[in-house]
């Protein structure tokens, strides 16, 4: 849960807020210490689905074949029901912005489509939420789109949707001609903002076994597209179905709060990071890695290994041949750490060893770690039923693992019985594994 609610951005906790300047444009900045473990932002996305095993709605799992919606939520009534039921799949990127464009006020979105098109502020906003269509406006447009937009398909696609709304409560009232060139013009500027800035949602299970089946979805996140890249991020998002969650690394106040968009100083040179985020987000990182240059892991990029995990995962070295380079306090050790303690995942007194490296190293950096900070959520799964399906406790589950993972380097006492949870995750376990997490973490607290 969030560290108290934002009231101007209620996306975000308290414990930040949301600055400008010309060189990263709009970007987040912590007001106050961020400790690790810090909920800092959950956003509930506009997704549609791309599993037919999920709901059109928010991505959770359909129980009953053949359906659209899952049984916790209903259809919606203000867009055309051959939507939601695959008939405009084709479509692609512009089946998703018309979603949106039925997912928001019909006055606000008006409003927009009678004024010029919209530009990318160039000032902090002073409130803003997921629930505005402003949201949506305010985020970097790519106007090639207008080409893809041409395309004779996706027009007959367009055409057809337009006759559809007919019967719509809201565009039903405005004549075919003039609803053609609104909802063309709706559809074109949503689109060109979801170029750059839609997401591919996974759920943890697939991300954490890298798995290549179908996601669940897409989506748009205005609020977290605000996060700017950095190689060397300070916070770390997933998804819960259709809500996409970030949490601190531990941000000092006066920082700013930092995602990476897929490539970062530990695994990545420094060559291979601008010739992705050129190519692909379309803009140049100014984070300190790549400012200052710093080759201090670039140097260990050989050319027949990809990244640092598979130098270590082959055995070149023992971890004082990479630490010996790195000065003590800086954020690499840690990485560093992380990729040994899962090379020898059974190895107690040798990873108990490199934890203790790991928090000492935070320490010099002004950064706490310790046991206590997943306890909350520790605690709910321990009084949670045996019903393995109940996707509340699905989620918790989820949750509790991609916290151990990242903040602890798999190395906090309870790291194996929960990844155990999330890969067994069955009725007939459950018991046992809740009484082997109950002793694991009192020994912890008592």
């Amino acid at each position: 849960m969030l560290k108290t609610s934002n009231p101007k951005f209620p996306e975000f906790c308290a414990g930040v807020t949301v600055a400008y300047n010309e060189i990263k444009g709009r970007h987040v900045v912590a007001t106050q210490d961020l400790p690790p473990g810090t909920v800092v932002c959950v956003e509930t996305g506009i997704t549609v689905n791309i599993s037919k095993a999920h709901c059109y709605r928010c991505l959770g799992d359909i129980t009953v074949d053949g359906e659209v919606y899952c049984s916790s939520c209903e259809k919606f009534e203000n867009e055309p029901e051959e939507l939601a039921n695959g008939e405009f799949d084709e479509l692609g990127l512009f089946k998703l912005a018309a979603h949106i464009i039925f997912s928001y006020d019909f006055g606000e979105i008006m409003e927009v489509l009678r004024a010029p098109d919209p530009v990318v502020p160039n000032e902090a906003p002073t409130q803003l939420s997921t629930s505005n269509f402003s949201s949506i406006m305010q985020l970097r447009p790519l106007p090639t789109i207008g080409d893809a937009f041409q395309n004779e398909h996706i027009q007959k696609n367009i055409q057809k949707m337009v006759k559809l709304l007919e019967k719509n409560a809201n565009w039903g009232k405005i004549d075919q001609d003039m609803r053609y060139i609104f909802f063309s013009r709706a559809l074109r500027l949503v689109a060109e903002r979801l170029a750059k800035n839609s997401h591919v949602v996974f759920s943890i299970e697939q991300t954490s076994r890298n798995s290549s089946e179908e996601p669940l979805g897409t989506g748009i996140f205005p609020i977290s597209s605000i996060f700017n890249h950095s190689c060397t991020p300070n916070i770390f998002g997933f998804f819960l179905k259709n809500r996409f969650i970030f949490i601190s690394r531990g941000v000092k106040n006066g920082e700013e709060l930092v995602d990476n968009y897929g490539v970062t100083h530990y695994q990545n040179s420094l060559t291979k990071r601008k010739e992705f985020l050129a190519q692909v987000s379309g803009f140049k990182c100014f984070c300190e890695k790549c400012v200052k240059n710093d080759r201090s892991l670039n140097d260990l990029l050989v050319s027949n290994l990809k990244n640092v995990e598979e130098i270590v995962e082959n055995g070149i070295g023992d971890i004082d041949d990479f630490l010996e380079y790195i000065p003590p306090g800086n954020k690499d050790c840690e990485v560093i750490i992380q990729h040994f303690t899962r090379k020898n995942p059974q190895n107690p007194k040798k990873n108990r060893q490199l934890w203790m490296r790991f928090i000492e190293n935070a320490k010099i950096r002004g950064i706490e770690f310790d046991e206590y900070l997943v306890r909350p959520y520790l605690e709910a799964l321990i009084l949670s039923n045996e019903n393995s399906t109940n996707p509340t406790k699905n989620d918790l589950i989820f949750t509790v693992y991609q916290i151990l993972h990242v903040l602890y380097a798999d190395l906090h006492p309870a790291s194996g019985i929960i990844a155990k949870m999330l890969e067994e995750n069955s009725v007939e376990n459950w018991e046992t594994q809740r009484n082997e997490l109950e002793v694991s973490v009192r020994n912890i607290w008592t």
